[in-house]
């Protein structure tokens, strides 16, 4: 039995296992004309198809793959019966081809039906878990990627990981940027960026060797939970500088009788931040206190936004009157100075 990844678009990888008799079963192909090549080349027979999700990336080839082999089963989530898949399947099904038997297992997380499929040794997961790293949410929740993660890493040590997309660069560059003193972890960064430099791929991996250098399989990893509490520490100091300038800048405008600027917004929006800063630091105080948990931060991007959105009116009103310039180096990169009345 053989393993053969075929590039892809730009970073995919189109996962095919070959037997003797040169049947096969392909995974994922997002595009039919590499396949098909592969096809004529090796002169393999095609038996299945296997497909952990439904974005066009992992299943736009299969139209073109049936119409030349009528005879394919496409094997899917419910979320794919629209991608070409003839028999839809689930989570604690087996799937028997030819010699091989594949387990499926559900890894919602990056889209909410994903699937994962494994026939010993071999792990074909989507985009669910990539060397260094994991899949965008773009469907599921932090909680179900973090179960999903965790029935991955209850697989053999010796499992073959094959991932749908080569971004161990990438995420060996954040995983060195947290914990830039791992020894694992910076050797596998080093051994990546040779493989790359000269175009080589780094797929697929070994399990045991992933739970070294992937921050997203050592969830409880005393290191990475120091990081963390760093962070929040850090978190901490930073909202609270920014919080103090805005709340005195509130006081002060309300004292102000000529003041430009929408105090009755202005409140709103501070108020609403404080909050969400608030339940980010009891979530970071919760991740210290329970590694195993999830972590989900709210983005205060909105909020930032929309004060700054008032006092760029508030500026717009002021602009031909008396000014002082405030300068406000702790507050995010966009703020450089704010400009308030001072009537």
């Amino acid at each position: 039995m053989n393993l053969i990844s075929i590039p892809a678009f730009q970073d995919n990888y189109i996962w095919v296992l070959v037997d003797d008799d040169r049947r096969c079963v392909i995974v994922d192909p997002g595009e039919s004309a590499p396949v098909l090549h592969a096809i004529k080349e090796n002169g393999w027979k095609p038996e299945a198809v296997l497909l952990t999700h439904h974005h066009n990336d992992h299943t736009g080839g299969v139209p073109e793959l049936r119409a030349h082999f009528p005879h394919l089963v496409v094997y899917g989530p419910a979320e794919t019966q629209d991608k070409g898949t003839t028999q839809v399947v689930q989570e604690g099904e087996n799937i028997h081809i030819r010699e091989w038997e594949f387990s499926v297992f559900a890894t919602p997380g990056h889209t909410l039906g994903h699937l994962c499929f494994y026939s010993k040794p071999y792990l074909f997961c989507g985009d669910t878990l990539f060397s260094g790293g994991c899949g965008r949410l773009f469907e599921g929740t932090p909680a179900q990627m973090y179960q999903s993660l965790q029935k991955i890493n209850a697989l053999p040590d010796e499992t073959f990981v094959c991932c749908a997309h080569e971004y161990t660069l990438g995420n060996m560059k954040f995983a060195v940027s947290l914990l830039p003193e791992d020894r694992a972890i910076q050797d596998y960064y080093h051994k990546v960026k040779e493989l790359r430099a000269k175009n080589q791929k780094t797929l697929p991996v070994i399990l045991k060797n992933e739970r070294q250098i992937n921050l997203f399989l050592r969830t409880d990893d005393i290191d990475l939970i120091n990081k963390i509490k760093k962070y929040q520490q850090d978190y901490d100091l930073h909202f609270s500088n920014i919080i103090e300038q805005l709340n005195y800048i509130e006081h002060e405008q309300k004292q102000n009788n000529n003041s430009k600027l929408d105090l009755e917004r202005f409140s709103i929006y501070i108020k609403i931040l404080i909050s969400q800063i608030n339940s980010n630091k009891e979530n970071l105080q919760s991740k210290i206190k329970e590694p195993s948990r999830s972590l989900e931060l709210t983005s205060t991007k909105e909020q930032f936004e929309n004060i700054k959105t008032v006092i760029d009116s508030t500026n717009e009103e002021i602009k031909k009157h008396k000014c002082l310039r405030i300068p406000v180096s702790k507050f995010p990169d966009f703020w450089n100075l704010l400009i308030l009345s001072v009537f």
